[in-house]
């Protein structure tokens, strides 16, 4: 026959031992609830920097930035071959000319130059723009598809946090059974 202290005692501890398995699965649980919450906002904080990184793209200095790097990179584009086949001209004609023909002929070239320069920088204006709205479209395109990747990704990771929520919910169950036959054996006691 077990003594009236020690049925008691066993009894006492038993439930504590069960409400402390209990709590330490609410603890864990809650715990993967805040990690849970943590990853979500990242995702939620990471689609709304890529929303944002690109809005800053249609600020108006930003637009007139980049079509003017554009412009600049188009014109050099277009006048490279046009510099090089000028500069190869030499006068057609053979023999001893005035250096007035020479000195026309080099303004010629260069009136050339600055005809074709400034066609380059109308077409490159053009094409600029073009380019820029072509790149917009696409930066919109990317954009799109990154949040919409952000939120396949936190709703996958949302149905494995709730499974790793459930099963942090649930209580050891040796220490389940282990309070649960403390708990009996002081009732036991008690009886008897």
């Amino acid at each position: 026959m077990i003594p009236l202290w020690a049925a008691l005692a066993s009894m006492v501890a038993g439930t504590a031992l069960r409400q402390k398995t209990s709590q330490d699965a609410h603890r864990r649980q809650q715990h993967e609830i805040n990690l849970s919450l943590q990853r979500q906002h990242d995702y939620q904080q990471q689609a709304q920097k890529a929303v944002m990184d690109m809005a800053r793209q249609f600020e108006p200095e930003v637009r007139q930035q980049q079509r003017g790097q554009l412009v600049e990179q188009f014109e050099q584009e277009m006048m490279q071959p046009i510099r090089a086949s000028i500069q190869q001209q030499k006068p057609q004609v053979q023999g001893n000319v005035s250096s007035s023909y020479l000195d026309e002929f080099k303004h010629s070239q260069e009136r050339r130059l600055k005809d074709a320069q400034a066609l380059a920088r109308i077409l490159s204006g053009i094409k600029a723009t073009e380019q820029l709205r072509r790149n917009e479209i696409r930066g919109l395109a990317d954009t799109g598809q990154r949040v919409g990747l952000l939120g396949n990704y936190s709703q996958g990771q949302m149905r494995a946090d709730r499974t790793g929520i459930q099963q942090a919910g649930i209580p050891n169950g040796w220490m389940q059974l282990g309070g649960s036959v403390l708990s009996g054996l002081g009732q036991t006691g008690m009886m008897g």
